[in-house]
């Protein structure tokens, strides 16, 4: 099977929980990145253990569900460009809510990476995402 089949497999499967938590851990992670700050599909992956899954973080993205409330909107590419404009209903609509938490951007429509890339570890300031992961949403 050809590597962009299998991870299209893979994501499916995820959706379907057929398969690992991956979709899940990427959730988890999602909901702690603050606001004013974005991260990497890429850096995702790397926190998960699987560096070269970054597009397969872009499937789960794209199949979050709403209920989550997750913050899909402070993932981006590794250049600090926004994603598709089919991704949140206009071309505009990412950049729009970033800015209203004050990310700032530079002069090519790139976010300024330096300032607004989150890093677990420096930035201890946790998301103000609701959501719950399923343990946590067994205990309510």
């Amino acid at each position: 099977m050809k590597r962009a089949m299998r991870i299209a497999v893979d994501a499916q499967d995820e959706t379907h929980g057929k398969s690992s938590s991956f979709f899940r851990q990427v959730y988890e992670i999602v909901a702690k990145i603050p606001a004013g700050k974005v991260a990497t599909y890429g850096q995702i992956a790397a926190m998960l253990g699987r560096p070269r899954a970054g597009r397969t973080v872009g499937w789960a993205m794209q199949n979050a569900p709403h209920d989550l409330h997750l913050p899909c909107h402070r993932i981006v590419n590794k250049a600090g460009a926004m994603a598709p404009a089919y991704a949140f209903d206009g071309a505009d609509v990412q950049r729009a809510e970033l800015e209203a938490e004050g990310i700032t951007f530079r002069a090519d429509g790139c976010i300024d990476m330096d300032k607004h890339l989150w890093n677990e570890t420096t930035d201890p300031q946790q998301g103000d995402s609701d959501y719950l992961t399923k343990d946590q949403r067994a205990r309510e």
